[in-house]
This record gives structure tokens, sequence and C-alpha cells, in this order.
């Protein structure tokens, strides 16, 4: 189980998260994050991947606290899928590579094979593996990335906001498919489709208002 419990989060003298969106989740749940802040969607995502100190609250992963010494520890279950993709690479073939290479990874099968028959499954193209990275939508990279995690069965896969989605039921069947797998997801979407299959939610917009922060 992942919990936030408490949370209190000040960036510029601004407060971006409250106790009120403490939350818990469970291995096959979903957990949809709704709300018109990217910047405090992205700031809590990072606050549970241990990126980002609390200022007051705290962060659990089946009972263990996550602060500074076990973060490197508790990350390794944990896939990131960014809304920000300006990365240093230059094709989605490199990032699977760095991604594979990671000593949690190493030893775990993955094939070209298994993954394009997963971007089937998203309706990715295989010609999009080797195209240069600044060429491709910003939709197409997050969704190669949350292939990967699949394929290498992260338990926890937490998904920033994925905009100008083509087609949205495919991306909620694919996550709904994850989680019957076990995968335990936090995914931050203002679409329909992807709350609806969601098993519990979060809309920060409906907490800032009822504490004046709005």
């Amino acid at each position: 189980m992942l919990e936030i419990k408490n949370p209190l989060l000040k960036k510029n003298g601004k407060t971006v998260l409250v106790p009120n969106m403490s939350f818990s989740i469970v291995p096959g749940e979903i957990l949809c994050v709704s709300g018109e802040n990217a910047l405090s969607n992205t700031l809590l995502l990072k606050v549970l991947l241990g990126m980002q100190q609390l200022d007051g609250g705290f962060v659990t992963m089946d009972g263990d606290i996550i602060d500074g010494a076990s973060v490197s520890f508790f990350r390794k279950m944990m896939a990131y899928v960014p809304h920000d993709v300006e990365i240093p690479y230059h094709s989605i073939a490199e990032i699977t590579e760095c991604i594979c290479n990671l000593k949690v990874n190493k030893e775990k099968e993955f094939t070209m094979e298994m993954l394009f028959e997963e971007w089937q499954k998203l309706g990715l193209q295989q010609g999009a593996w080797e195209a240069e990275i600044s060429a491709l939508p910003a939709a197409t990279i997050q969704l190669a990335m949350l292939s990967i995690a699949k394929i290498l069965k992260c338990p926890y896969v937490l998904i920033d906001e994925i905009r100008d989605i083509a087609e949205p039921a495919l991306l909620a069947n694919y996550l709904r498919e994850m989680a019957s797998d076990g995968v335990a997801i936090i995914v931050v979407s203002n679409n329909p489709a992807i709350r609806q299959i969601s098993h519990k939610s979060l809309n920060m917009n409906e907490i800032y208002e009822n504490i004046n922060l709005i």
C-alpha cells in the first residue's frame, strides 16, 4: 500500500498541498487525480516518488516511511511517466535502453515483440521506435514509457497528465488491464474516460475551493 498522510507543501509562499489530500492506494487500484493546477498535480506525484520533500505529513509504502534514507529503495518499485518529456535522449529506443539497463530491471524479460504488442493496444506505430524524439508528440513518448513500465511489471505506476491523446478509451482499457494484473496506478487526468475506470479519485479543484485556496 502506498499512502500519503496529512501532506503540507508550500511553494514560493503559496500552499499547494494540504492535509485534505491524504489518500492510500493498494495493488489493483486506480486513483485519478484531477484539477486544473498542473504544478500541484506534478508536485503531488514527485512527493510520492520522494523527489520533493514535504513541509508536513509523510508518505509510506507498506507502513514504512519514505524519506531521504529509504527513498532509493522504494523508488525501485515505482515507475514514473512525467508530463514534461524534455529528456536528454534522441529516441524512444534510447529511453528504453536506459530504463532496461537499470540494475533493478536487468534481470527482467523485455523483447521488441513484447513492446510492439503493447504498442498495438495503445494505438502506437512501430515507426516511433527510432524516430527523433523532437518529432514525436509528447503523448506518444508518454504512452511508450507507460508500455515499458507494464512490461517490466512495476508494482506502482505514477502517470502525470497525458494531454492531446488521440484515443482516451485505449488508455482507459490499458490502465484497467494493468490494474487487473495487480498494479497500483495513480494517474493525473481530467478525461471522463479515465475518471470512469478509476476506483478512487482526488479532485484537487474541489479541495482548493473548500479551503478557499482558489
